[in-house]
């Protein structure tokens, strides 16, 4: 399992599995962003949908949560890379 967490994560497959609403982060093993971009998103689909018939500026709001995770997926797959070059560059050097 610890293998699987210190293996590189590819960012765009990150951003490419986030078009599912928080599988990006499932991917990241980020499991709070996971379920958090999950519930918000359905609830503004449904919120957008149930209480808005036709388009509403409400609806970009639900288009903006969505590709915002999009981005924030493909960016921690980013920081995360980033930090294990560090900690095993820094480990390295140690030995």
């Amino acid at each position: 399992m610890d293998d699987y967490l210190d293996q590189e994560k590819s960012p765009v497959v990150a951003a490419l599995l986030a078009i599912v609403p928080g599988l990006g982060h499932a991917y990241l093993k980020d499991i709070f962003y996971c379920i958090l971009y999950f519930i918000v998103f359905w609830v503004a689909l449904i919120a957008s949908i149930v209480y808005f018939k036709g388009f509403h500026y409400y609806q970009l709001v639900f288009i903006l949560i969505w590709a915002y995770g999009i981005y924030d997926a493909y960016t921690d797959a980013l920081e995360l890379n980033k930090k294990s070059a560090e900690t095993s560059s820094s480990e390295s050097e140690t030995e």
